[in-house]
């Protein structure tokens, strides 16, 4: 039986193995970790899901980092982004270098403007490394509700044989060989889905938030594409399949936050919020830098980048963005 480690029991974690252990698949489950990277002791309140995984020997929730990379043949890193390249640190000289490695954390480190292959690639240059995308929310996950998503890396014959081994009828994962235009979907879909929010907390209607959705997908791609992204990816579940969940559905993270600023909630507030703190927070300032770097134009962000640095307000984005999207 494959053996399946899963670094990070936040929700997404545990609804993937939940999913692994629907294909048959022997799971352990590793809870971590704080701002320092150290390990939780189980049970802790963000394992929001893991008391529905089944009581039998194919499952382990555990803290024991050294036996979560010895007894792997196969690793999923799903810590938050910001904290991709702490926990990679833990774990360099624990997994043999054959180990394939999945990414299913979505955005780009703050500090570096890496994407989170590249800063796997740092610790584990040998590995084979692919990346997991898509439209999927950990609730639907867990309920065992129909998903479909992205598994990209750089050997389509890899991506096919452990799609086939975490894919079961209700989790179906789609081979890709596109790791970048994967990720870049991944990240910046929750910039748009920021900003869809703020119309809708604005009242603005389905049709601006349309409008939003179909000219931040133009940015997304303007960009992946010159990353070198493969176009057709950005029509498919890692792009306007993930942008379509998060920018349309209240319980994405990102598009409450937003909504929450166009309720009028101060930008200040959710700022200071662990809780509401989303990802999306921290792409914008990195899809500037990318942006800049490979001159692309990518208004709809550069005016959200304004917002979250405090230079412009609600008022003033709208009206940026307004100008842009009708």
């Amino acid at each position: 039986m494959t053996a399946v480690s899963i670094i990070g029991a936040g929700a997404w974690g545990a609804a993937l193995a939940l999913a692994a252990l629907r294909a048959g698949r022997s799971v352990a489950l590793l809870s971590m970790c704080d701002d320092q990277g150290v390990p939780f002791s189980p049970p802790h309140e963000y394992v929001k899901y893991a008391a529905s995984i089944p009581g039998n020997s194919s499952f382990q929730l555990t803290t024991d980092i050294n036996a979560a990379a010895a007894q792997a043949d196969l690793i999923v890193l799903v810590p938050p982004a910001q904290h991709m390249r702490s926990t990679c640190a833990l774990f360099q000289g624990l997994i043999g270098p054959t180990v394939p490695l999945i990414i299913a954390s979505k955005g780009i480190e703050d500090t570096s403007v890496l994407l989170m292959s590249d800063v796997v690639k740092e610790f584990f240059p040998d590995n084979p490394i692919l990346v997991l995308s898509g439209p999927s929310f950990a609730e639907d996950v867990s309920q065992n509700l129909p998903t479909a998503v992205s598994l990209a890396g750089d050997s389509l014959c890899l991506s096919e044989k452990i799609a086939g081994l975490l894919g079961s009828p209700f989790f179906h994962l789609y081979p890709s060989t596109d790791l970048v235009g994967t990720q870049i979907g991944g990240a910046i879909k929750n910039v748009i889905a920021i900003a869809c929010g703020i119309v809708e907390g604005r009242g603005l209607g389905d049709n601006v938030r349309a409008a939003v959705v179909a000219r931040g997908l133009v940015e997304l791609a303007r960009l992946g594409q010159k990353m070198g992204a493969q176009p057709e990816t950005f029509l498919g579940l890692a792009g306007v399949g993930d942008i379509t969940l998060t920018c349309y559905c209240g319980k994405s993270r990102n598009q409450s936050f937003g909504y929450a600023l166009g309720q009028g909630t101060p930008l200040k507030e959710l700022l200071a919020s662990k809780s509401s703190l989303t990802e999306g927070v921290y792409t914008v300032a990195g899809a500037i830098v990318l942006a800049k770097r490979h001159q692309v134009d990518m208004p709809l962000t550069f005016a959200l980048s304004q917002l979250l640095q405090g230079e412009i307000n609600v008022e003033e984005f709208l009206s940026l963005l307004l100008k842009r999207v009708v």
